[in-house]
């Protein structure tokens, strides 16, 4: 995994820049941390894309593209992409701005965890 130093600026939404305050996780698909745009003080999540995880040209456009058609997607239940970059003039590769949502940490139970499971387990029965 690609990891970055706390204080770290990336050009985010708007042409903003960010700075990274925290890491939040790891998990198969990147690391995630905080960071809090220098004009307006928004917070928000930046997950850094594994470059091993795209082994070809083909793969990165495939997920870059996959990305950009979630930033069209708007729900209350669904975090918000706001913001690709496609690493092409990075030194640390792709990256993506996301929404900030504080309160649940994904590496704890949640209420919703057992429902989760005994449907992966039912569908993994048929």
């Amino acid at each position: 995994m690609v990891s970055i130093a706390i204080g770290t600026a990336l050009i985010g939404p708007d042409d903003e820049t960010f700075k990274i305050t925290d890491f939040l996780g790891q998990g198969a698909f990147g690391e995630v941390y905080r960071a809090v745009g220098e004009n307006l003080r928004t917070v928000v999540a930046v997950k850094l894309l594994p470059i091993s995880s795209l082994a070809s040209p083909d793969s990165e456009i495939a997920l870059l593209n996959e990305i950009r058609a979630a930033q069209q997607v708007q729900h209350p239940n669904v975090i918000q992409v706001l913001h690709v970059d496609g690493g092409a003039s990075s030194p640390i590769g792709p990256y993506v701005f996301m929404e900030y949502v504080s309160g649940w940490d994904f590496g704890e139970d949640t209420p919703w965890a057992g429902a989760v499971d005994r449907r992966h387990s039912s569908e993994s029965n048929h």
